[in-house]
């Protein structure tokens, strides 16, 4: 909590601190002065009560022994306690305990008459105090007002009243205290004076120390905010200061040569590593320049010779089909040659089945090569997707058969239409059609859904299609790296078949269309990808721009 408040006003804390530590003892002090001589007079009331109560114990002895009578012995008693003094005035006075004034000597016309309603200036019944406290403890202190000897005005007083049991006489004596109060006022005024000149000292001292400390710091931190505030490193500082300020002076003096010494070295490594980093640089843009080329020249390469690739495939595959049906003629005749005919079928079959495969490898090579060149266009139409979904499940029926898998459709009852290009849409549709169906298990279901969202603040609606399978699933670390090219995942990387480019070629068809395509895990098995599309596009037809 003290890190909050300034120096300045620690050392008044301080300061405060002091002065009421000072007070506190003071204070203790007088107030320990004045229960000391309290208790001072408390015991002379004892000792002479002593003496007394021997003197009365002498005389009811001598009655007792048949010396004297019982009343000779109390008015013998009486006439020497009233004879008594002590400290020049104090006095004992006797009484009853009914209560009947027996002697007093400075108030004579007392005598013989009850006295136990007797009050101070105050209103205090002090004599009904001592006879309770007398009756349950023996003994008591009782301080009141009452008038000296000879006085009019009370002045405040200790009295001490014993009960002799023997006869049942209260005993009292008493000696005034306006010389303690007296001696009490005295010792307070000359511990006022006493703190408020210590206080002045404490207070001259410590602003002093205080003005002290806090120009040696406010310089340096002056200083240190002027290296801070202009970099530099040469402000000299204080240092001639044996305290320690000088100290610290000292040492950040030492550390700003040791920080120029630094500074030194780092510019001229910096000047010398500009000239390596831009001699470094100057390479590895060379280097970064002739790849960029290679590599545009792979891509116009690979699209220039999109037609001159698939021209000789298509005559294979188109050659190989005419010979298998062919084949499958002759081997229903009825000649010697049908066994020849069949394997000359099956030739047939395994060149056509290979050559389609080639032919879709190629496909998507020469898809991925198009789009990273820039070079493939977008006819955008208006698309309902439950035809373009139920179209695309019609090439794969008998897949579905032979595997037996269901597809559960959940296609809302308003059919969404947006402008897409149908053939690259499709593309996409039937990638992820036949991806959950190759990694889905036999006998299991597949799901595609898609709904349409309301327009949002900027009057975009948007159109979500979801492809699920119960298949071994995509690891939450790999759901990104699936997308990119010749990549498989590692559950799905099994001898499945595929060449890792449809789903990086969907990406980019999907974000050609100002979409978006992402896959996530589908508790408690499988996965599930999702493909998010504007219903609407800027324009009808769009070319595609790759970086």
């Amino acid at each position: 909590m003290l890190r909050q408040f300034s120096l300045r006003a620690k050392l008044r804390l301080i300061n405060l601190v002091a002065l009421t530590a000072l007070l506190v003892i003071g204070i203790s002090a007088i107030e320990a002065r004045r229960s000391s001589m309290m208790e001072d007079v408390r015991r002379q009331l004892r000792d002479q009560m002593s003496i007394v109560f021997s003197m009365l114990d002498h005389y009811r002895l001598q009655a007792e022994s048949g010396a004297l009578s019982t009343a000779e012995a109390q008015q013998r008693a009486l006439a020497q306690l009233r004879s008594i003094r002590y400290q020049d005035k104090e006095f004992f006075s006797v009484g009853s305990m009914e209560p009947v004034m027996l002697m007093h000597p400075a108030v004579p016309a007392l005598e013989g008459k009850n006295f136990g309603e007797l009050r101070d200036k105050n209103g205090k019944a002090f004599i009904r105090e001592m006879l309770d406290k007398t009756r349950s403890h023996g003994s008591a202190y009782v301080e009141y007002w009452w008038p000296k000897a000879g006085e009019t005005a009370p002045s405040p007083k200790l009295s001490f009243a014993r009960h002799y049991a023997p006869w049942d006489w209260l005993v009292n004596t008493g000696m005034y205290i306006d010389n303690i109060n007296r001696q009490f006022y005295r010792d307070s005024i000359w511990f006022v004076g006493v703190l408020l000149l210590v206080s002045l000292l404490v207070t001259v001292l410590s602003n002093l120390l205080g003005q002290s400390v806090l120009s040696a710091l406010q310089d340096i931190l002056t200083r240190m905010r002027a290296v801070e505030e202009t970099g530099d490193l040469s402000q000299r500082f204080p240092t001639e200061r044996r305290d320690e300020f000088g100290e610290l002076a000292r040492g950040v003096s030492s550390l700003l040569g040791s920080l120029r010494e630094a500074q030194t070295e780092l510019r001229q490594h910096r000047d010398s590593l500009e000239e390596m980093v831009q001699a470094q640089t100057q390479d590895l843009r060379q280097a970064k320049e002739e790849a960029e080329r290679a590599n545009a020249a792979k891509s116009l390469f690979l699209s220039n010779m999109s037609h001159e690739l698939r021209t000789p495939m298509h005559g294979v595959l188109s050659f190989a089909k005419i010979g298998e049906e062919k084949a499958q003629l002759l081997s229903t005749s009825a000649t010697p040659a049908r066994p020849d005919m069949e394997r000359l079928s099956t030739y047939f079959q395994r060149i056509h089945s290979s050559g389609a495969r080639l032919m879709n490898l190629l496909n998507d090579l020469l898809d991925i090569a198009k789009l990273e060149s820039g070079r493939m266009e977008l006819n955008l139409q208006p698309l309902s997707l439950n035809s373009c979904i139920q179209q695309a499940l019609q090439e794969f029926e008998v897949q579905l058969q032979t595997r037996q898998l269901s597809i559960a459709l959940q296609l809302p009852e308003a059919d969404c239409s947006l402008l897409a290009d149908h053939f690259r849409l499709g593309q996409v549709v039937r990638n992820l059609i036949s991806n959950a169906i190759k990694f889905s298990p036999d006998k299991s279901e597949i799901s595609i859904r898609y709904h349409c969202s309301p327009p949002d603040a900027a009057g975009t609606a948007n159109v979500e299609l979801v492809f699920a399978d119960q298949g071994v699933g995509i690891p939450a670390a790999e759901l990104e790296s699936v997308f990119d090219k010749f990549v498989q995942s590692s559950q799905t990387r099994t001898g499945a078949g595929g060449t890792g480019l449809g789903l990086a070629i969907s990406r980019e068809i999907v974000q050609a269309h100002h979409g978006e395509i992402f896959a996530r895990q589908r508790p408690p098995q499988g996965s599930e990808f999702v493909i998010r599309l504007p219903v609407s596009m800027p324009s009808a037809t769009q070319t595609t721009q790759r970086n």
